[in-house]
């Protein structure tokens, strides 16, 4: 495993920007924290680019992401962590892509959500994470819609 020291590292770069969506929308990526999100996004075969680990982290490893991941001294991984209680493990992933295609077909067999200028990240979160357990198949995000890939949204679906 990979030891990231510096600040001034491309990654711990990466990670500060992505804090802001117009990095994430224009890279295409997006930070999630824990173990649970990060067994959940290779359970669910999203992209992770990048795994960061912080210094003395306990928990499981996920199997294949050895080669991806680097870790942090405490210092360091302490100030790209986005919960104040955090883990210590966070994740870069790629956000999935979606055409015109993916809307016709989903939205021809199942029902579907559109948010439309909602902003409170918790209530996002909540709506996406229930339409997934109603077995809806796509959720469209109209514009004024606060990000679906901000931290907050992605700790609540």
């Amino acid at each position: 495993m990979r030891e990231i020291t510096s600040r001034d590292n491309k990654i711990v770069k990466l990670c500060e920007k992505l804090a802001a969506r117009k990095y994430r929308d224009r890279l295409g990526l997006y930070l999630i924290e824990g173990e649970n999100l990060l067994e959940e996004a290779v359970r669910e075969g999203a992209a992770v680019d990048t795994v960061l680990m912080r210094r003395g982290y306990k928990g499981k490893m996920q199997p294949g992401l050895e080669d991806r991941t680097f870790l942090l001294d405490e210092k360091l991984f302490d100030k790209l962590a986005l919960t104040d209680t955090s883990q210590g493990i966070l994740a870069i992933v790629k956000k999935p892509g979606v055409s015109q295609g993916d809307f016709i077909e989903k939205g021809a067999v199942g029902n579907f959500v559109v948010l439309d200028r909602l902003q409170d990240p918790g209530n996002i979160g909540t709506i996406i994470r229930t339409a997934d357990a109603a077995g809806y198949s796509l959720i469209v995000a109209m514009k004024g819609t606060a990000d679906v890939f901000s931290p907050k949204v992605v700790r609540a679906a």
